[in-house]
């Protein structure tokens, strides 16, 4: 385990390397003169002597590969510049509202593994019966409602017509319950019925015969061997889930004028603040990597025969 861990954390050095370069590249493709942007967001008429003044203020007047070497050294020591918006350091504005999101969107995630995993337990062990039926309606239903619309209802009838719960905004535990339940609502419905179709694949398995053959009492045999590998399924799903919540629910922090890092980045792009753009990418991109990450370890620590298998590939 301990070394699977290694190799993981070693990969991770080129991989953000490789996408820095991509997406410095990538950059360039953008429409329009970061140094006209500058001017525009800092109320300066763009002539010729200040585009060329800022784009020698900015480099970037010297060459792509010089460009990014002087972008990369800044990197390594927590620079990336700062916004033509606001002025202020990228890194600073970024984690201010990358808090927001981490705040709504893990809560989101843990009330989304909880609820599934009960929901995906109820219907297998109770397979076509009342609460599998309500199960497979509310999966169809959760997963075919568009996510703004859902929002809005949602903040119709607890905000305007029962008057519980705030209707946007970012503050105490109130302000969460909204928009969690509207992130929250269609993952339950794929993660709960995915979690079923795995719970009673497994259940059909060798080794789980085997081991009502040898009188293993059932809740250990549930506990030991097929819920720990009906969750393989869920776990690498869930990890690409968090990845898409942590970069920022545009939609859900629009219809709840939630302080994140959707919002901010529409922001950016409206502006074409290059900096924050650019950090935005690369910090998402480190962001996945490590999420895809200690998705690997999850799986390999409940199922040791993919600990074996990355052994055997390195022997």
């Amino acid at each position: 385990m301990a070394a699977l861990i290694a190799r993981r954390i070693l990969m991770l050095f080129p991989s953000l390397l490789f996408l820095s370069m991509f997406i410095f590249l990538l950059m360039q493709l953008i429409p329009g003169d970061p140094a006209q942007a500058y001017l525009r967001l800092s109320q300066i008429p763009p002539t010729d002597e200040a585009i060329t003044a800022v784009r020698e203020e900015l480099g970037l007047d010297l060459p792509l590969y010089e460009q990014y070497w002087n972008w990369l050294i800044s990197a390594l020591q927590l620079d990336f510049g700062r916004s033509f918006l606001t002025g202020e350091r990228v890194l600073e504005e970024v984690l201010y509202y990358f808090l927001a999101t981490l705040q709504l969107s893990l809560t989101a995630f843990l009330l989304t593994i909880v609820i599934s995993v009960v929901i995906g337990i109820f219907a297998a062990r109770y397979q076509k019966r009342s609460f599998d039926t309500f199960s497979r309606l509310f999966s169809v239903g959760g997963s075919a409602i568009p996510t703004f619309w859902l929002g809005f209802l949602l903040v119709y009838f607890f905000s305007y017509q029962l008057g519980w719960l705030p209707s946007g905004g970012r503050g105490d535990w109130s302000s969460l319950v909204l928009p969690v339940l509207t992130l929250s609502i269609p993952y339950i419905a794929l993660f709960s019925r995915l979690l079923r179709t795995s719970l009673l694949e497994v259940s059909k398995a060798y080794y789980v015969t085997y081991s009502r053959a040898r009188g293993l009492r059932e809740p250990s045999i549930f506990r030991k061997h097929i819920l720990r590998h009906a969750l393989l399924p869920l776990l690498t799903v869930s990890g690409v889930a968090l990845g898409y919540l942590l970069a920022g629910t545009v939609i859900v922090e629009s219809v709840f004028s939630w302080p994140g890092m959707g919002r901010y980045m529409v922001t950016a792009i409206t502006n074409r603040d290059y900096p924050v753009i650019q950090f935005y990418i690369v910090f998402m991109a480190f962001i996945f990597l490590v999420v895809n990450m200690m998705v690997d370890w999850l799986q390999a620590w409940v199922d040791p025969r993919l600990r074996r298998r990355e052994g055997s590939r390195h022997v």
